[in-house]
């Protein structure tokens, strides 16, 4: 497949032979090439009336050899962590930013097929959103009436098939989006994923849609947050009164805009969460919610008024026990970040409430959570630019506590490492020059607070 190209693979289909084995039956492959078939003809169609430089491109083994030089073939375990790491394998063999695979249940009559989605850690924009999903509600398996008839030629699911490909398209495009981070296009298409799935009658398997839905709107809200923080710091060093007012008054609209935005995105997590009680994302996008709630609180009202602050631990708790549950090893290092950085919020309340051992603590929450994760976010550029950020407000705040303290030492140590993470921040923009926003133009900020 064409490096650097938006490339979908759909593997080959499987059912469970007579020894439990995943084996590619000539039904299986049939459906697979009808899926194919439908997924190609909507993202052309598709990609007809999208701007952009980057266009989906699908790819199957009945392309081979002609077409693709590397067979694609199929998703081998039934094992969920061993099938996603298999699925990531053949992610990674291929270059595919999108595998689709799924398998045929016959343990129940009428059988089912699973659809499910793979989406690959290739890009540095990826880092969060990598994994398995399934992909609506399971479609049942009827043979068309003719005798020796095959599973595709059945009408029911051959409609139920379509309807799931047009879905899948606009679910491509809105990742594709999503990975260039134009939230508010890809949340357009998430949407109209999730209006085919639900018309089309699917009540299950559709939490992963809620997620990116939720997704799109939670930065949607950071974005908007972030944009009201710079006038709100610029007033807080304007040495004028009247400056500092000006300023005030022009990030308030902006932060005025930011509730509405989490309610549509907490309106969505639980959604996903409603569907599936053990889908640790959604737990960690309702945490996600109640953190930006943190953030537009007073430093000081976070620690008298701590509902959100409750609510934020609480829901991350939960996510990372069904993280490790699931063995999804990075869902479980992401909400371990997020565990950090909400913990940095806690100490800056604490700092503001003149409540310096507290804050140490709680700052050294975040040191002792965020910093083993580090070597796990290898080539992750936007995690570890979080994670830098999060390590050097931490360091920050535990050397103004160390001042107050009277402990001179101790403060100057700890803004020499602040002063470090931030630099090691500011440089991924010479690795991944995207990154010149978000977290990486905060460490520019804060970093002359430690100089």
């Amino acid at each position: 497949m064409p490096d650097g190209g938006f490339n979908v693979a759909v593997a080959e289909f499987t059912e469970l032979d007579a020894n439990q084995q995943l084996v590619v039956t000539d039904n299986a492959r049939l459906f697979s090439e009808y899926a194919f078939d439908g997924l190609q003809k909507e993202l052309t169609q598709l990609n007809a009336s999208f701007v952009g430089a980057l266009k989906p491109v699908v790819w199957h083994d009945k392309m081979f050899p002609w077409q693709i030089r590397a067979q694609i073939g199929f998703v081998p375990s039934i094992a969920p962590a061993t099938r996603e790491a298999n699925a990531r394998d053949l992610a990674t063999r291929l270059g595919a930013k999108i595998v689709v695979y799924g398998n045929v249940d016959k343990s129940q009559t009428p059988a089912h097929f699973i659809p499910e989605v793979y989406v690959a850690p290739v890009t540095t924009a990826l880092d969060d959103m990598f994994g398995r999903y399934q992909f609506g509600a399971p479609i049942t398996i009827q043979k068309g009436d003719a005798t020796g008839s095959k599973w595709a030629e059945g009408l029911s699911q051959r409609r139920a098939l379509d309807l799931r490909q047009q879905a899948l398209a606009q679910f491509t495009l809105g990742l594709l989006h999503d990975f260039d981070g134009l939230h508010s296009d890809a949340l357009k298409y998430f949407e109209s994923a999730l209006k085919i799935l639900i018309d089309a009658g699917n009540r299950e398997g559709i939490e992963a849609v809620y997620y990116f839905i939720g997704r799109q709107h939670l930065f949607l809200a950071n974005q908007k947050y972030e944009q009201a923080e710079i006038f709100f710091e610029r007033a807080a060093r304007a040495t004028d009164q009247n400056e500092a007012a000006s300023l005030r008054a022009q990030g308030q609209p902006l932060a005025n805009q930011v509730e509405p935005i989490l309610v549509r995105a907490e309106d969505a997590f639980r959604s996903a969460r409603d569907i599936n009680a053990k889908f640790a994302r959604a737990h960690s996008g309702l945490a996600g919610v109640a953190r930006v709630r943190v953030l537009l609180q007073s430093p000081r009202a976070r620690i008298e008024q701590p509902a959100n602050l409750n609510r934020a631990f609480a829901e991350y708790g939960e996510a990372i026990q069904l993280a490790e549950q699931a063995q999804e090893t990075n869902t479980a290092t992401r909400v371990t970040l997020s565990i950090g950085t909400t913990y940095f919020l806690q100490g800056e309340g604490f700092l503001f409430s003149d409540q310096w051992d507290a804050a140490i603590g709680a700052f050294d929450q975040t040191i002792t959570r965020t910093e083993p994760q580090l070597p796990k976010l290898e080539k992750q550029y936007r995690s570890l630019a979080e994670g830098y950020l999060t390590l050097g407000n931490a360091y920050f705040g535990k050397g103004y506590a160390k001042l107050r303290l009277n402990d001179i030492a101790a403060q100057q140590e700890m803004f020499r490492r602040a002063r470090a993470y931030y630099q090691k921040c500011i440089a991924l923009k010479g690795i991944e020059p995207s990154l010149d926003q978000g977290a990486v133009a905060r460490c520019e900020r804060y970093k002359a607070n430690v100089e």
